[in-house]
């Protein structure tokens, strides 16, 4: 049973203890009052679950229910039905409405449970079978509604397949029924998933031509399309026309051209981006300013980043755990230790939770200058804070070792890494391998080499070179490599 269910009853109860818990004022009052009878009140215990995302509290209260031998209601399987399908188990919400179907209780299912299990495929991803579903609608005497055709054409949205979605919506005005906001935002996803950016605003402009009045959440895929197809000055003409018509631009609509320019490097843009932002009246979010800090880290600018985490600052947004790693990334990317171990010491002082990340990164600040000392302080207060260290931990602490020239320090580390649950890789061993080459033990070298190569391991499947480790760590590795393999 997850966090969710903490409050939640542990497991189903009779029928008239219900009944007396619910006098007793457990139930929902509003709906007690039309709860007259034992499937009323089972109904009401169910929803209890659903609301508390207990799948298997839904499940065996479900099927008390039957023991009991009461009939179910619609509403009863409703519930259950809803329960799975919001939880994203399509495979649940089918198997609980081909069981009303079977039941033989004189019920037919209505539109509305249909509905939700076409809805449920399409959480889950299965557009094939979402279609089935509204295909089976007529033989069991079902009439789909604007909901059913929204679910279809959502389906296929989610899996990026535009030609179904447009072919849905067609298929739902030849059935009478108008597409709505909804629809064609559906469509508009589609197309966006696609990557299909022409695609997308053709149809933006044609839902505008049938009179059909987009949201902003309309715009900004189309917007997202863009600026993801590499058309940022397109992104900024549809943002543009947004405000004509009479829609305020909102936050993500903003943050989506910012993105793109801090992607590029482009800091000036992305100030220049945000000053109008501000003056169209939106004030940026920590997500708006995490875009900045994360241009920062790739550019290395520390100075700049400072100067926005003090803007955010000002602004009045809190920053959270992943701005301050930014910030202790990009002072210990260059060079400012001190300046990282006071993110650190701040960002516990803020009442976020402090992550594997933040001490992970600030540990990698004392490896660019073999600062064993302090690299060790940091780990010893990461597990004092009951964080456990990941195989970035211990590398870091090896390659701090090799940094310093200390083979025998990286050794015990690494010893120590293969003591522990975590899995070294590849990386573990090439600074090891490098500390005791550069130390001038090459027998050393070759013994951890011919360890790593025994474990399955080779410095050949080593593409990226992680930031803890030398590039000439990995070239020495590979070519040592090379030299016992000839």
């Amino acid at each position: 049973m997850d966090n969710f269910t903490k409050d939640a009853p542990t497991k189903p109860r009779h029928p008239s203890k219900l009944a007396q818990a619910d006098n007793e004022g457990e139930g929902d009052a509003s709906e007690m009052h039309h709860a007259s009878s034992a499937a009323g009140l089972f109904t009401l215990r169910l929803r209890e679950f659903a609301r508390a995302r207990d799948l298997v509290g839904v499940e065996q209260l479900a099927k008390e229910m039957r023991v009991a031998g009461m009939k179910p209601t619609v509403a009863c399987y409703g519930v259950v039905i809803d329960a799975f399908a919001k939880a994203g188990d399509s495979a649940g919400a089918e198997r609980w409405l081909a069981d009303f179907m079977e039941a033989g209780l004189g019920n037919k299912p209505n539109t509305v449970l249909v509905n939700i299990a076409i809805s449920a495929c399409a959480k889950a991803g299965d557009s094939s079978r979402a279609e089935e579903w509204f295909e089976r609608m007529s033989s069991l005497d079902v009439e789909p509604d604007e909901l059913s055709y929204n679910a279809v054409i959502d389906a296929q949205a989610r899996s990026g397949n535009a030609d179904r979605a447009e072919f849905w919506l067609e298929r739902m005005r030849k059935s009478g029924r108008q597409p709505n906001v909804i629809s064609f935002s559906s469509v508009l996803h589609a197309c966006a998933k696609s990557g299909d950016m022409s695609r997308a605003e053709a149809w933006l402009c044609r839902m505008e031509e049938e009179g059909v009045k987009p949201n902003a959440i309309c715009y900004n895929v189309v917007i997202h399309a863009c600026i993801g197809g590499g058309h940022r000055d397109r992104a900024v003409q549809w943002i543009d026309r947004m405000s004509a018509r009479g829609l305020v631009p909102t936050v993500n609509t903003y943050s989506v051209v910012l993105d793109g320019l801090a992607k590029e490097g482009d800091m000036d843009g992305a100030e220049t981006w945000l000053a109008h932002m501000r003056k169209a009246g939106c004030t940026p979010d920590s997500v708006c300013y995490n875009m900045l800090l994360g241009a920062c880290n790739r550019t290395g600018d520390a100075q700049r980043a400072q100067a926005w985490f003090r803007q955010m600052l000002l602004d009045g947004v809190a920053p959270q755990t992943v701005c301050y790693n930014l910030m202790i990334n990009v002072h210990a990317r260059s060079g400012g230790v001190q300046e990282a171990v006071q993110c650190l010491k701040d960002l516990r002082k803020s009442g976020f939770s402090v992550d594997r990340v933040s001490f992970n990164t600030v540990i990698k600040a004392f490896t660019r200058n073999g600062d064993v000392a302090g690299a060790e302080h940091w780990f010893r207060e990461m597990l004092q804070a009951n964080i456990q260290p990941d195989v970035v931990t211990y590398n870091a602490l090896i390659s701090t070792y090799a940094r310093a020239l200390d083979p025998d320090g990286a050794e015990a580390w690494l010893q120590r890494l293969l003591d522990s649950s975590v899995e070294p890789d590849v990386v573990s061993y090439c600074m090891t391998i490098d500390a005791c080459a550069r130390s001038g033990d090459a027998l050393r070298a070759e013994q951890w080499l011919l360890r790593m190569e025994k474990a399955g391991l080779h410095a050949s499947s080593l593409v990226t070179v992680p930031s803890s480790m030398p590039s000439q760590s990995c070239v020495r590795c590979r070519a040592l490599s090379g030299f016992l393999n000839r």
